[in-house]
């Protein structure tokens, strides 16, 4: 069902920031659903080179606290079927960025210079605001609608 992906990688240059200090092991869509916020999960193989290589790249990153408000996640693409059907993962490595439960980006067999360009864009952009559950939603509504009401009387 997986294929590796072709192509070099390049040697990484960290940058700084405080962010989580390890990398997260997701095994099914319940293991994300438990991290909010920013999240990078790399689909990968114990097979695969180039899967290894963006591996290690993890975990610098999370040791020297890289990317700062995002979490760092590592899933075998193998052995999550559900997660990477999820996310529609044809190839390994697979970089998928996800924010609020939806991904944002994905990048398929990423050199380690394209990986490291979007995780550093994925960390230094704004965070997209949280969609409202129903329950707030509907609070915030009837709060206005009171509002509106009160100012008119």
């Amino acid at each position: 069902r997986l294929v590796a992906s072709a192509g070099g990688h390049n040697d990484i240059a960290l940058a700084s920031m405080a962010a989580f200090s390890d990398v997260a092991k997701l095994t099914d869509p319940a293991s994300l659903a438990a991290i909010s916020g920013k999240v990078a999960i790399l689909f990968a193989a114990d097979w695969d080179d180039a899967s290894q290589q963006l591996a290690q790249l993890f975990e610098a990153s999370c040791s020297a606290g890289t990317y700062s408000g995002v979490r760092l996640a590592t899933a075998d693409a193998e052995a999550c079927d559900e997660l990477a059907d999820a996310f529609s993962v044809e190839a390994v490595p697979t970089l998928v960025l996800v924010e609020n439960g939806a991904a944002t980006s994905t990048l398929e067999a990423p050199t380690a210079a394209a990986a490291t360009d979007a995780l550093a864009a994925f960390a230094a952009r704004a965070e997209l605001p949280k969609p409202p559950d129903e329950a707030a939603a509907v609070a915030a509504s009837r709060l206005e609608l009171r509002l509106k009401q009160l100012v008119r009387a």
